[in-house]
């Protein structure tokens, strides 16, 4: 007689870790659902197998719903079998294959055509109530098509690992071996004592090894997280690559105007004719550094900016500036552009006047973006003691302003 304890114990542990697979975060996939149908399946084996054990312990064998609880029993049992099946076809067929889909999806109609006809034949097929020294057991034909089909599911398990032998290793081969060989000591324990029926606490135990080996969502979200970080990092580096590539293709002809702009200085030209020269130089220049700054994009995602520091003249560093900011607000606005460098600031300085000149850029143009109308004042003051010189760089309009909740950001 079937222990009522070790089945109650079964359907327990089934349960839980039905309530804490569903209770997570889970991934919408073929295997994944396959997963969940077995335990579910599993669960109908235990409603079918403990009242089984109850009345026939309470109110004997020949009472009318022993016979239904038997044929429901084996149809749960051979409906666990078909799912896992179908679950191995899932993780050893090739995802990559262009036909998965395809295949899955007629592996899946042969399979539950298969148990719809396992069904009715349970139904129908005969089978017999052994008892045996105080203990029971069924045989028959009916028990005879079950023991058949896990026999089929057997080989189809066998061929599958065959069919994947290189991948072996692979962890999420390892519920199909522990089924194989739990169906063989499920075999041997049956074959010394009939009575003895642990098929849906096996099951069980498959569900556990599948669960803390390859179903864990926990496990697969973090996998899923790893190849879409993959995944990113390729389209970052895609970009930075195609950055780089635009940035040298744009420097050439830079370069070549800021050449051509040079020689032109060697020219007999007038002072006005000489300072636009100089303006078309210093606008090369700084888009040049403009087009360098598109390369620091990559540098700063691979933490390898450089701060390359020399000598450089704070005048033209800041004319520089004015002329951008004049030429970027053109004529169009009614904007008073004021300037004010303090007759104290060192001619020369030492630092990356490349960074610094990005940063007060952006803050003029910051400043020409959101100013309609009124004036925006450029103010450059410095405070030095001894070799160390602090430049204190003010940017103020007349725009929109900042709002209120983000002045502390």
């Amino acid at each position: 007689m079937w222990n009522i304890i070790f089945l109650i114990s079964g359907a327990i542990f089934i349960a839980l870790l039905l309530y804490i697979f569903n209770s997570k975060d889970i991934i919408n996939s073929q295997e994944n659902k396959a997963f969940k149908k077995i335990m579910l399946s599993n669960v109908l084996g235990y409603l079918m197998e403990i009242p089984l054990q109850i009345i026939v312990r309470t109110l004997g064998i020949d009472h009318f719903t022993v016979d239904f609880l038997i044929r429901v029993y084996l149809i749960s049992i051979s409906l666990s079998c078909t799912i896992f099946t179908f679950y191995v076809f899932i993780i050893c067929l090739k995802k990559e294959s262009e036909k998965y889909n395809k295949k899955l999806k007629i592996i899946k109609n042969v399979l539950s055509t298969i148990q719809t006809v396992l069904a009715f034949l349970f139904i129908l097929l005969p089978f017999t109530k052994v008892i045996s020294e105080s203990k029971m057991f069924i045989d028959g034909d009916a028990l005879n098509l079950l023991k058949i089909y896990i026999g089929i599911d057997i080989i189809i398990y066998v061929a599958m690992l065959i069919y994947n032998f290189k991948k072996l290793r692979d962890k999420k081969y390892m519920p199909i071996f522990f089924i194989i060989f739990l169906i063989i000591l499920m075999t041997l324990i049956n074959y010394v004592d009939p009575s003895i029926l642990i098929t849906n606490m096996v099951i069980t135990l498959i569900c556990y090894t599948m669960y803390f080996t390859i179903e864990n969502p926990d496990i697969k979200m973090l996998k899923i997280v790893e190849a879409a970080k993959e995944q990113a990092d390729k389209a970052n580096q895609a970009k930075s690559d195609f950055l780089s590539a635009m940035s040298h293709e744009i420097r050439t002809p830079l370069n070549a105007i800021v050449g051509f702009s040079e020689s032109l200085k060697e020219e007999h030209l007038t002072d006005s004719q000489l300072e636009e020269v100089n303006d078309i130089i210093d606008a090369s220049n700084t888009l040049l550094e403009t087009v360098n700054g598109i390369l620091d994009i990559s540098k700063i995602e691979a933490n390898k900016i450089e701060i390359i520091n020399e000598t450089y003249s704070t005048e033209k560093l800041f004319r520089e500036l004015v002329k951008l900011s004049e030429a970027r607000l053109g004529t169009e606005k009614p904007i008073e552009f004021k300037y004010h460098l303090a007759e104290d600031t060192p001619k020369y300085l030492y630092g990356d006047h490349v960074r610094i000149k990005q940063v007060i850029l952006n803050f003029l143009t910051n400043a020409i973006k959101y100013t309609k109308k009124g004036y925006i004042e450029f103010d450059v003051r410095n405070i030095c003691r001894g070799n160390t010189c602090r430049l204190i760089i003010k940017v103020e309009d007349s725009g929109i302003g900042i709002k209120k909740e983000s002045i502390d950001r």
